[in-house]
C-alpha cells in the first residue's frame, strides 16, 4: 500500500510540473517557446481611410493568446488610436506620415507581431445641401452636410469643381454663381483628393427659372435689337418684352449724325449697335426703313445722311408720317428724277410713281390679308397698279421744287422739304389713281399730299410693308396666319388708327408665332428665321462680346471696309431696289432668304476676315474695330473649357447649339495649352460665330 501510494504521488507530482509547464493560461511566466509565431491575422500591410476602424486581432496559428497588449508607432495623437482591445481608429484627416505600425504583444510570452497600416483619405458622403432652392443668375454660398470631408475635399456643380472651404468632417461650405440660364436640378457631390479619396454621391438643388428664361430673352434681343448682351437679357428678364419693347419705343431721337466728316456718318450705325446703345430698337427699325427707302450715298454730307436721319427720326412715328418725310426729301427728289419735273416736259418722270407703288407702300401684286397673292380666273397674281396710275403719279407731283435755303444751309437732318415751285410748272387738271380722284386745280404740294393720302390708306399697304417688317425682324418665311394677325394691327391699331408703326412692331415681336421658339421644346419649321446680313452679323458679334469702340469713330474704317466687301456698304444700297431683293429665293427652291442673293464667295472671305482682325488684332495696334477686354472671357476658358462654350451657346445661340457643334468646340478648346487661355477663348469665339448655324437667325 506504501509503494502503491508513493507511484500514485509521484504521478500526480509528474503531471502537475508538466501541466505548469506545458500551459499558456497559467498565472505564472515561463520560458517555455509556443509552437508556431504570433502573427496579425488582418494582415502585415493593411490600406485604411480616415475616419474609419479597424479590429485587429493577433493569433499562434488558429490559437488566440489569452493576454495581448497593442501599441502604435508613431505615438503622436494624428496618428489615431488603438484600444486595448486591439481597435484602431484612424484619425479624422490625413497625417503627414500616413504609415502607422500597429504591434502585438503576448504579455505571457513576450512574443510580438506587426502590421503597418497605410492611411487615405475616405470617399465623403453628402446627405443634403443648404440651401436646396436658388434662383438662376444669383451667387450661391451654400453649405452640404455629411461625413468623411478632408481638408482638401472639394464640391462638384454639374460636373464642375466651384471653390470649397472645409468647416469640418461633416460639413464644407462652397460658392458658385448659378449661370442666368441654370434652371432646374443641379448635381451637388463632393469629391476628397488622393491617396485613396473618391467622389461621392450626389444630391440635387432646384434653381428657379424666371418667368422668362435667359435663352428667351437672348432670342427675343437677336429679333428686337442689334444683338444680345448678358445685361440687357437680364434687364429683359426682369421687366418683361411688352415692357421693353413699351421703353424702347419711347426711346429719345439720337441724331445719326456725330459731326461734320462725311466718313463718321457712314459708321455711326455701326456706333450706335456696338456702343451698347439704349435706343436698339429704334436704330434697327430705322435700318429697316432705309432699306426699304433706298437712296444711294452722296459726296455731300447733307444730302447722305437726311435719309438716314428721317427713318431714324421717324422709325415710330406713323407710317404715313414716315413716307410723307421720304417723299418731300430733297435727296429723294434728287435720286428719283422728280424734283423739278415740271409739266411743260415732254413727259412727266415716273421713276417715283413706279418705286412708290412696287416698292414702298403697295407692293407688285394684289394681296389678301394674309399675304398670298390675288389669283386672277387664271390663276395668275393680279397687279396692284397699271401704267395709268404711273402716269397719274408722275403727273401729281410735277412742279416740287428746291425751296431757297436748300443750297445755303447744310441740312444733315432732312429738315428742309421739297414745296411747290412756280404755279405753270404743275399740271393742274384732275388725276385718277387707283380708282380714287385727285381733284383738278392744286398745287404740286397738295397733289403730292393726295397721291400719299392714296397709297398709304390703300388695303394692300399694310400687307406690304406688314411682310417686310416681319421679313426684318424675325422670319423671311412667316405664316400666313402670322401675316394676317400684323396685318389686322396695321389697318387698325385698336384705336382705329391705321399704319402706326409702335403697335405694328410690338405686334411683329409679341406674336406667338415669334416667341414659339422661346420654348426649348417647340420644334421650329425649318423654314423659321433669317439670314444674317452683314450689318446684323457683324453688330451682334460686336455687342456680344461688349466690343465698343475705343476711340473716336475714325478707328472704325474695319467696319465700313467689311460691309463693302460684303455688298451691304452701310447708307450705299447700289440701286433703289436695296442691296438685294426681298422675294429671292434659296435656288431649287420656295424658301424665301433675301439676304443671301449677296451671300457670295467673297462676302464668305469678308466675314471670316472681319472676325479674325476683330477677335486678334493685339489692343496695343490701332484696332480694327475696337480693342476687346479678354479678361471677361479668358476665365471662361480655363479648365476643359465648357464654361466658354455654355456662355456662347446661350447668349448667340440662345441655348440651339447642335450637340455636334458643341462637341467640336469643346473638344477643341480642350486640346489647346491650358496655359495660354486668350488663344484658347479668341479661337472658340472665332469657330463659334464663324459656323453656318451662327449665320442663320432662329
Amino acid at each position: 500500500m506504501t509503494v502503491l501510494h508513493l507511484r500514485f504521488g509521484l504521478i500526480i507530482g509528474v503531471c502537475s510540473l508538466t501541466f505548469i509547464g506545458c500551459g499558456r493560461g497559467g498565472s505564472s511566466k515561463t520560458t517555455s517557446q509556443p509552437l508556431q509565431n504570433l502573427s496579425i491575422l488582418n494582415g502585415t500591410q493593411i490600406t485604411l481611410a480616415c475616419q474609419q476602424s479597424i479590429e485587429l486581432s493577433a493569433a499562434y496559428g488558429s490559437e488566440a493568446p489569452r493576454h495581448l497588449s497593442w501599441v502604435r508607432s508613431p505615438s503622436a495623437a494624428t496618428s489615431g488610436t488603438i484600444s486595448a482591445g486591439g481597435v484602431y481608429q484612424a484619425p479624422n484627416n490625413l497625417p503627414a506620415n500616413a504609415e502607422v505600425t500597429i504591434t502585438a504583444t503576448d504579455i505571457d510570452t513576450g512574443m510580438t507581431a506587426s502590421t503597418v497600416l497605410t492611411l487615405v483619405n475616405p470617399v465623403p458622403v453628402v446627405t443634403s445641401v443648404t440651401p436646396s432652392n436658388m434662383d438662376a443668375g444669383s451667387v450661391v454660398s451654400a453649405v452640404i452636410s455629411g461625413t468623411s470631408f478632408e481638408p482638401g475635399t472639394t464640391v462638384i456643380v454639374d460636373g464642375q469643381t466651384v471653390p470649397t472651404t472645409y468647416v469640418s468632417s461633416s460639413s464644407l461650405s462652397f460658392s458658385w454663381t448659378l449661370p442666368d440660364w441654370a434652371t432646374g436640378d443641379h448635381s451637388i457631390s463632393a469629391m476628397t483628393p488622393e491617396p485613396g479619396g473618391g467622389k461621392s454621391g450626389s444630391v440635387n438643388i432646384h434653381t428657379n427659372e424666371k418667368t422668362i428664361s435667359y435663352d428667351a430673352a437672348a432670342r427675343f434681343l437677336q429679333q428686337a435689337t442689334w444683338g444680345a448682351t448678358p445685361s440687357m437679357v437680364k434687364h429683359v428678364q426682369s421687366v418683361g418684352f411688352a415692357a421693353f419693347l413699351d421703353d424702347q419705343l419711347n426711346s429719345p431721337v439720337q441724331s445719326y449724325v456725330v459731326d461734320s466728316d462725311l466718313s463718321h456718318v457712314l459708321q455711326s450705325l455701326w456706333y450706335f449697335a456696338a456702343d451698347q446703345d439704349s435706343n436698339q430698337l429704334r436704330t434697327k427699325t430705322s435700318w429697316a426703313w432705309y432699306k426699304l427707302f433706298n437712296s444711294p450715298g452722296s459726296s455731300t454730307l447733307s444730302w447722305l445722311s437726311a435719309v438716314p436721319e428721317i427713318t431714324n427720326r421717324d422709325a415710330f412715328a406713323s407710317f404715313k408720317t414716315l413716307f410723307t418725310d421720304i417723299t418731300l426729301n430733297i435727296q429723294m427728289g434728287m435720286y428719283l428724277n422728280y424734283c423739278c419735273n415740271d409739266v411743260q416736259g415732254p413727259q412727266p418722270n415716273e421713276n417715283f410713281g413706279r418705286e412708290a407703288m412696287q416698292q414702298f407702300t403697295i407692293g407688285p401684286h394684289l394681296l389678301n390679308l394674309d399675304g398670298t397673292p390675288i389669283l386672277s380666273q387664271s390663276g395668275f397674281p393680279q397687279p396692284s397698279y397699271d401704267s395709268s396710275d404711273i402716269e397719274a403719279i408722275a403727273r401729281s407731283i410735277t412742279g416740287l421744287a428746291y425751296p431757297p435755303e436748300a443750297w445755303s444751309v447744310n441740312d444733315t437732318e432732312g429738315l428742309i422739304r421739297l414745296a411747290s415751285g412756280p404755279p405753270g410748272n404743275h399740271d393742274t387738271r384732275g388725276k385718277m389713281l387707283l380708282g380714287q380722284s385727285i381733284a383738278a386745280g392744286g398745287d404740286a404740294t397738295k397733289d403730292t399730299s393726295a397721291v400719299i393720302d392714296i397709297l398709304v390708306a390703300h388695303p394692300n399697304t399694310g400687307i406690304h410693308i406688314s411682310t417686310y417688317l416681319i421679313h426684318e425682324f424675325v422670319t423671311s418665311n412667316p405664316s400666313p396666319a402670322y401675316v394676317a394677325r400684323v396685318s389686322k394691327v396695321w389697318a387698325d391699331n385698336g384705336a382705329g388708327v391705321q399704319g402706326d408703326i409702335r403697335a405694328v412692331i410690338k405686334a411683329i415681336l409679341l406674336d406667338p408665332e415669334a416667341r414659339a421658339g422661346d420654348d426649348p421644346a417647340f420644334n421650329e419649321p425649318d423654314v423659321f428665321g433669317r439670314f444674317r446680313d452683314a450689318v446684323n452679323f457683324g453688330s451682334a458679334i460686336i455687342r456680344g462680346l461688349n466690343a465698343a469702340p475705343s476711340r473716336s469713330l475714325h478707328t472704325w474704317g474695319g467696319a465700313t471696309d467689311f460691309a463693302h466687301l460684303s455688298h451691304e456698304s452701310v447708307f450705299y444700297a447700289p440701286s433703289v431696289f436695296g442691296y438685294y431683293s426681298d422675294s429671292f429665293t434659296i435656288p431649287q427652291t420656295q424658301v424665301l432668304a433675301p439676304e443671301m442673293q449677296i451671300y457670295t464667295a467673297d462676302a464668305i472671305a469678308a466675314r471670316a476676315a472681319f472676325v479674325k482682325n476683330m477677335i486678334y488684332v493685339p489692343p496695343n495696334i490701332d484696332p480694327y474695330i475696337s480693342a476687346i477686354d479678354w479678361s471677361q472671357w479668358t476665365p471662361l476658358a480655363a479648365g476643359d473649357g465648357s464654361s466658354l462654350v455654355d456662355l456662347l451657346n446661350h447668349l448667340f445661340f440662345h441655348g440651339t447649339m447642335s450637340p455636334e457643334l458643341y462637341k467640336l468646340l469643346w473638344d477643341n478648346i480642350k486640346s489647346m495649352p491650358s496655359s495660354d487661355l486668350t488663344a484658347r477663348a479668341q479661337q472658340t469665339i472665332y469657330l463659334a460665330v464663324m459656323s453656318p448655324e451662327f449665320a442663320i437667325e432662329r
